[in-house]
């Protein structure tokens, strides 16, 4: 893939996924379609969301290979290390257990050997070759890094997620294991036990490393984000939150840009009035500048405003004013008579008295 921006098809595949989910689409075929992902290549499938929703500005297409190089190789010492085991403490035919291949990755990415934990740490430092340096990750990540190695052998639907506050680790079989710490546990307080594919918005919903360069990431970028952990996360009160953040960011995008249309899409879906009525205002002023007064004074109706409907009523006043501005001798007037109705009708609304004089004198001598 030389001119293109992954560094193979699954990339590309991990990205249209992402991008076509919505607050509209199907969870279960979602929660399918992601779990599919991850038990085929779930440090691709998290790097991808570091890529696009993180933005990282190191995380080039080049660095991305260079990542995933450092996965094959930690891959392959962790399967070395696996293999040690079975040749020397299993028995001739014995197979290797779930519990025990769960056990065997505690081991291996035990702090005591190579593993370091640092709060905030992105995805991209457990990617390194183990035979040169220290892996380094936050709680969620390392835990990542935990299912991944699982899912070489296992389905990772056997493993479940635990929850406490502020916190996550890996649940299986009634015990906790703590990934940070390398131990087996058992968190008496959490806010829940959750499906495994929830890894991936909990990734998401991470605050971002502050240690790596990031670029700006655009309101769509940030909507898209926001609607994925929608349909993935059970921390509703909080991506409920973001979801309408990042509409009413979308509404405001489109506002500066004078895209009324979208600009009010979005902000309907962020429930606030008062920037709604604050759009409905501003397409209205928009109209009366094109002299499109009908459609402004029914945006003014629509939000209740009395000094807009006025307002209204001043630009076209003027607008037919400036009709018959040319206009010298009677033998003028004669071919502005609907004009002058007009001006007539806007001055008895605008209580112009002089206007309305002016008007009845002209059209009684025409």
């Amino acid at each position: 893939m030389l001119f293109s921006r992954f560094t193979d098809p699954f990339e590309k595949r991990v990205y249209k996924f992402f991008h076509k989910i919505s607050t509209k689409s199907s969870h279960l075929k979602i929660q399918k379609e992601l779990l599919s992902l991850m038990e085929e290549d779930l440090v691709r499938t998290n790097l991808l969301l570091e890529w696009k929703f993180k933005g990282y500005k190191n995380l080039k297409k080049r660095h991305r290979a260079k990542l995933y190089s450092n996965a094959k190789l930690l891959t392959e010492d962790f399967l070395g290390f696996v293999q040690f085991y079975e040749t020397h403490e299993l028995e001739e035919n014995q197979r290797l257990e779930p519990e025990k291949y769960l056990d065997l990755i505690r081991q291996y990415l035990h702090p005591s050997r190579n593993l370091k934990y640092k709060a905030g740490s992105s995805f991209q430092h457990l990617l390194r070759d183990p035979s040169k340096e220290t892996l380094t990750g936050d709680c969620n990540q390392i835990t990542t890094l935990y299912i991944y190695l699982y899912s070489l052998r296992h389905s990772i639907t056997d493993l479940q997620l635990k929850v406490p506050e502020g916190h996550v680790c890996l649940h299986s079989n009634g015990e906790d294991l703590e990934t940070t710490a390398g131990e087996w546990t058992l968190h008496p307080k959490y806010k829940r036990i959750t499906n495994i594919e929830e890894i991936i918005p909990i990734n998401l919903l991470d605050i971002s490393d502050q240690s790596e360069r990031q670029h700006q990431l655009s309101s769509m970028t940030r909507l898209k984000a926001a609607e994925l952990a929608y349909q993935l996360s059970k921390e509703r009160k909080l991506v409920e939150h973001n979801l309408r953040v990042a509409y009413h960011n979308c509404s405001i995008e489109q506002l500066e840009k004078d895209n009324f249309g979208k600009a009010l899409k979005y902000a309907h879906a962020s429930e606030n009035k008062k920037l709604i009525k604050k759009i409905i205002h501003d397409q209205a002023i928009s109209f009366l500048k094109k002299d499109q007064f009908s459609r402004a004074r029914k945006n003014f109706r629509k939000i209740n405003s009395v000094s807009g409907l006025k307002s209204a009523d001043q630009y076209e006043l003027k607008y037919y004013l400036d009709k018959i501005a040319d206009c010298k001798t009677i033998t003028d007037y004669k071919s502005k008579k609907s004009e002058l109705r007009t001006i007539k009708k806007l001055a008895q609304k605008l209580d112009r008295k002089k206007v309305i004089q002016f008007c009845n004198e002209v059209l009684k001598k025409i």
